[in-house]
């Protein structure tokens, strides 16, 4: 569904971007089943999704309303938004962020899968291996892919 909101304001105001870009979700969907995200996460998840042919692992997903989505390579997995020309659609990761993923991608063969958890919906995931020791305190959903 889409919704049109006018706005009156000239000047950009970046702490109502911030509220406006957090309301807004696209719809990931994985292999026809569909779930709701939020926009500043579509960088991150598609980079995520992406890249893993290249490690050949499943991506475990979290997120405040579906705490465990496994990804695997081979898995149809499609990103729709309600208006594909809405300029608030995050479209790249900076190059910072992107040397973050793939430092923490590195464990791909020692760990067998990523997790990239959006969950705490503040713009800032959080990419790490559950068998990991300094991060696997974290986690409360210790499921396995299928």
């Amino acid at each position: 569904m889409l919704h049109f909101s006018v706005e009156s304001a000239a000047v950009f105001d970046p702490a109502d971007y911030s509220f406006r870009m957090s309301d807004k979700t696209f719809t990931l969907n994985i292999n026809g089943y569909e779930y709701e995200m939020p926009y500043w996460s579509f960088p991150w998840i598609s980079y995520a999704v992406n890249t893993l042919n290249e490690g050949g692992v499943p991506l475990n997903l979290r997120t405040s309303s579906f705490p465990s989505l496994w990804i695997k390579p081979d898995y149809d997995v499609q990103f729709v938004f309600p208006d594909p020309a809405d300029p608030e659609i995050p479209e790249r990761l900076t190059e910072k962020e992107r040397h973050q993923v793939m430092d923490l991608f590195d464990g791909d063969r020692m760990y067998g899968y990523r997790v990239l958890d959006v969950s705490m919906d503040d713009g800032e995931p959080i990419f790490f291996e559950w068998d990991d020791p300094k991060f696997n305190k974290r986690g409360t959903f210790d499921s396995e892919p299928e």
